[in-house]
C-alpha cells in the first residue's frame, strides 16, 4: 500500500513587534524568534494529523505559548510545544494541488513575533489500496470523486457504504450513454482483482431490505470501471437491483464513446436486491465478471462465483483500456419510480495482481 506523498513547503515570513519604551538592541534580544523552516510530510494526512513542528527560541530562555492568529478555515491548530497540526475533524483535499495560508505567533509573555506561513500543497501521489471496510461513519476516505452534485449525500453508516438517493430529476444521477452520474472510484493498474460484498438497493429505513418494484422501476447500485478521462464517457458496469420488468437482478453494460450496450442475467436471480460482484482486470486490460449470492462472511472459501451470463463479458464493445483504470461504485436510477431509495455495499476487498 502506497502512501500519498504530499509535500508541504512552509515560508516564514517573521514581523515583529516590542513595547515602544524598548530600545531597538533590547528588543532584539528579548523577543523570541521563529526559524525559517521547510517540511517534506512523506506519509497520508488520513493517517496523521502532524504537519511539522515550528522551531521558536528566546535567548532569555522564556517559556514560549503558540497561537495562530489568522487560520485558513480553521483547518489548523499549533500546540505550545510548536507542532502545527490539522484541527480536529479536518482534512485536506489533497487530490488536488492547494495553498493554505495562516498565521502564527509566539509570545515569550513579554514580546511577540509573528509568522505568516504558507501551506502548499505541491505533489500528490495517489494511495493505491483499493480494500474499504467502510468502518465507522462519516464521508468516504481516499477516493475520486466524479459529479458529486448528482448524489451528495454519499457517506460510511454504521460500517457500511450508504448513498442516499431522494432526487433524481432530470436524471441527473443516470449512467447511460453521454449520461455520467456520481463515481465515487480509486486508480488501480491491470492486472487486478476488485470485490464488492452484498452490494445493492436498500430502503431508506433499511439498507438491508430491499424496496419493491413495480415492473417499472429502475433502481441500482454497483461498480464502474472508467477510463482515466472522466470527461469521456467510456467505461463498464455491473449493477445491483431492479431493471424495469427484469427485477431483482444483475445488470452488465459497456458505453464506448457516449454509446452503451445492456443486458442482465434475468428476474429474480438476487432476490434479496443484493449480491457480491467480482471484476478480474485481466494481463491484456481485459475485464471478466463474476457474482453470487451475498457472502456475507466475506470469507474467501465459501464464494462461489459465477461468471456473467456465463462467459463473463458484458454486452457490446468494452473501451480500450489502457494499463490503468478508476474502479468504484456508482448508485443511481433512470427516472423518478421507486426514488427515494440508497445504494449499499459492506466492504470491497481489492487488490492489484
Amino acid at each position: 500500500m502506497k502512501n500519498t506523498i504530499v509535500l508541504i513547503a512552509i515560508t516564514l515570513l517573521l514581523f515583529s513587534c516590542s513595547k515602544d519604551d524598548t530600545p531597538p538592541q533590547e528588543a532584539q534580544n528579548e523577543t523570541p524568534k521563529i526559524e525559517s523552516q521547510t517540511f517534506n510530510v512523506s506519509e497520508s494526512l488520513d493517517e496523521t494529523t502532524v504537519i511539522g513542528t515550528i522551531v521558536a527560541t528566546d535567548v532569555n530562555n522564556d517559556a514560549l505559548t503558540f497561537t495562530i492568529a489568522t487560520n485558513d478555515n480553521g483547518l489548523f491548530t499549533v500546540n505550545d510545544t510548536g507542532e502545527l497540526t490539522l484541527a480536529s475533524g479536518k482534512t485536506l483535499d489533497y487530490d488536488i494541488a492547494q495553498t493554505h495560508t495562516i498565521k502564527v505567533a509566539v509570545s515569550d509573555g513579554t514580546n511577540t513575533v509573528s509568522a505568516t506561513i504558507t501551506i502548499n500543497v505541491t505533489e500528490v501521489i495517489e494511495n493505491s489500496s483499493l480494500s474499504d471496510d467502510f468502518k465507522g461513519n462519516g464521508p468516504l476516505l481516499n477516493y475520486i470523486t466524479n459529479n458529486e452534485s448528482a448524489l451528495p449525500d454519499v457517506t460510511r453508516t454504521d460500517g457500511r457504504y450508504r448513498a442516499n438517493l431522494v432526487n433524481n430529476q432530470d436524471n441527473i444521477t443516470l449512467h447511460f450513454n453521454n449520461d455520467q452520474g456520481r463515481l465515487d472510484a480509486k486508480k488501480v493498474k491491470f492486472p487486478f482483482e476488485y470485490i464488492a460484498r452484498n452490494i445493492g438497493i436498500g430502503t431508506q429505513e433499511d439498507s438491508q431490505t430491499a424496496p419493491s418494484s413495480n415492473g417499472n422501476s429502475y433502481l441500482f447500485c454497483g461498480v464502474q470501471v472508467h477510463t482515466l478521462s472522466l470527461n469521456q464517457a467510456n467505461s463498464s458496469h455491473v449493477v445491483v437491483g431492479h431493471r424495469g420488468n427484469a427485477s431483482f437482478t444483475i445488470e452488465g453494460k459497456n458505453t464506448l464513446d457516449g454509446n452503451s450496450s445492456v443486458n442482465d442475467i434475468g428476474a429474480n436471480t438476487i432476490p434479496q436486491g443484493r449480491a457480491d460482484i467480482r471484476i478480474v482486470g485481466n494481463q491484456d486490460n481485459t475485464l471478466t465478471v463474476y457474482w453470487q449470492l451475498p457472502n456475507t462472511t466475506q470469507n474467501p472459501q465459501n464464494d462461489s462465483w459465477t461468471l456473467y451470463n456465463a462467459i463473463g463479458e458484458l454486452p457490446g464493445t468494452a473501451p480500450s483500456y489502457s494499463s490503468e483504470v478508476y474502479i468504484g461504485l456508482i448508485t443511481y436510477a433512470f427516472h423518478s419510480t421507486g426514488v427515494p431509495f440508497v445504494g449499499t455495499c459492506d466492504a470491497i476487498q481489492g487488490k492489484e495482481l
